[in-house]
């Protein structure tokens, strides 16, 4: 089992332009996942000199590379059962409040 946590997020751009007008929202994340599929991902390394990785708390990690002149590869894993770190309805913000999960996907 590997264990991941984002907690401090870097935005790198190549475009002048983008560097003025993003506004991009991120909130820490982690997760357990199984080394052994893991390593198999690494297998693709050699096809693209980069890869992405998505890690949120609830959905599955999300390993990208992109492979030139033939499209995007994406592998994904979902999380070890047992290791859920937050409640499915209610998670922390920043400021320490709570709150409900089925609240904040009916106001959109």
């Amino acid at each position: 089992m590997v264990s991941f946590e984002a907690t401090k997020i870097q935005i790198e751009s190549t475009a002048k332009e983008l560097n003025d007008q993003s506004n991009i929202e991120y909130q820490p994340a982690k997760g357990v996942f199984d080394l052994k599929f893991l390593k198999s991902f690494a297998k693709a390394a050699n096809l693209s000199p980069d890869v992405i990785i998505y890690l949120t708390n609830y959905s599955p990690i999300i390993c990208e590379y992109s492979i030139s002149g033939l499209g995007t590869l994406r592998y994904l894993l979902s999380r070890e059962e047992g290791y859920d770190d937050y409640d499915d309805d209610e998670y922390e913000e920043d400021d320490g409040e709570s709150c409900d999960m089925d609240d904040e996907y009916d106001e959109k």
